[in-house]
């Protein structure tokens, strides 16, 4: 950047980026740990969902004057930042309606990219034990949430509940769920498929909205995306956390497996998991290594859309902690092999520059 006064004298400096200044890229970083580190002191029970589009849109459209490009719309960004939009509006509607006492319900999201630039999103809701309140009672007839959602949007009975329970109907159902016959992994995967079909009527919606205003048919290509692969609608997942820890499976992509010389297997935690996009940042621009091929969409994404690596509810860092924050000093420790690292540090990583 070149500045000039009134004399005509010149101040020459770098542009300073999250991208290429380690004290701006670390600073992200703690702030991101921070406002996890807030949210897992204050809420036993989190939710986490993940949920992308299919790479059947143009990441981004081009604006044309006179035949010049004077700019882009990121699309991508704009459908999943939308479907996010109407999943919350509706994960608060679920848990404040009027005749409870409101939630306080605090959100975290992880961006990430796949290799082909691919968005899709890790969403921490915090407050919630689980993604459908089971007890409330919708509609005119009061019916149970399951009930109601399945019936309502005329949702098919999940085939692993037809092979091990012989449901065939709503009727048959209600009466499983009347009788508390139902575990809590067949709650879940109910809740999976309301959720699901929930978000496929809302990315209808947001595809015909969009498709209108820039004048291409985004729907008819999703519906024809949604029947030749059998989907339901978009692909999601849904993780619990209690105490800050997985409850059941965690993802996939959470457990890290290798060998050198012994097998090595390390399950990361969900704020390591939200934060594993941010250090790889952080530990490119420290170290100013190349990123391997295989990863450059993963981490180059954030830099090509202008993307932040997360976000989150503003109250997770309040106002007076912002003014205090300062960057963490850091003591020598000891030296280690590896694999006979302590619980204590293994469950405390922030950095991981091995």
């Amino acid at each position: 950047m070149v500045f000039m006064n009134d004399d005509e004298e010149f101040i020459i400096m770098n542009v300073r980026t999250r991208f290429n200044d380690k004290k701006r890229a670390f600073t992200q970083l703690v702030k991101s740990s921070k406002a996890l580190d807030n949210a897992f002191k204050q809420y036993k029970n989190v939710i986490m969902i993940t949920i992308t589009i299919p790479h059947i849109f143009p990441l981004v459209i081009p604006i044309k004057d006179k035949g010049r490009i004077i700019g882009f719309i990121p699309l991508q960004d704009s459908i999943i930042t939308k479907l996010k939009k109407n999943m919350e509006s509706w994960i608060r509607k679920m848990w404040n309606d009027e005749d409870k006492k409101k939630k306080d319900i605090k959100v975290f999201t992880a961006y990430e990219y796949h290799r082909d630039y691919t968005l899709h999103l890790h969403i921490y809701v915090f407050g919630i034990p689980y993604l459908i309140d089971w007890s409330r009672k919708f509609g005119r007839k009061k019916e149970n949430a399951f009930i109601y959602y399945f019936r309502k949007y005329n949702i098919p009975i999940p085939k692993e509940l037809k092979e091990k329970y012989g449901i065939q109907s709503l009727q048959e159902l209600k009466e499983k769920l009347d009788k508390e016959e139902l575990s809590v992994d067949d709650k879940t995967l109910l809740s999976k498929y309301i959720f699901t079909a929930l978000l496929d009527m809302w990315l209808q919606k947001i595809l015909t909205r969009f498709g209108s205003v820039l004048r291409i048919n985004l729907l008819e290509a999703y519906l024809r995306y949604k029947e030749k692969e059998r989907l339901q609608g978009p692909i999601n997942d849904i993780h619990q956390i209690k105490n800050g820890k997985w409850t059941g499976k965690p993802p996939k992509d959470s457990v890290i497996e290798y060998s050198s010389g012994a097998c090595y297997r390390k399950v990361l935690s969900p704020k390591q998991y939200a934060l594993k996009y941010v250090i790889k940042m952080v530990y490119a621009i420290a170290q100013g290594v190349s990123i391997e091929e295989k990863d450059q969409a993963k981490v180059y994404g954030y830099w090509l859309f202008g993307k932040r690596f997360n976000s989150y509810s503003p109250s997770l860092i309040p106002k007076e902690s912002k003014e205090k924050m300062k960057e963490s000093y850091w003591h020598f420790v000891g030296v280690f092999r590896k694999l006979d690292l302590p619980d204590y540090i293994m469950d405390n990583i922030l950095l991981d520059f091995t």
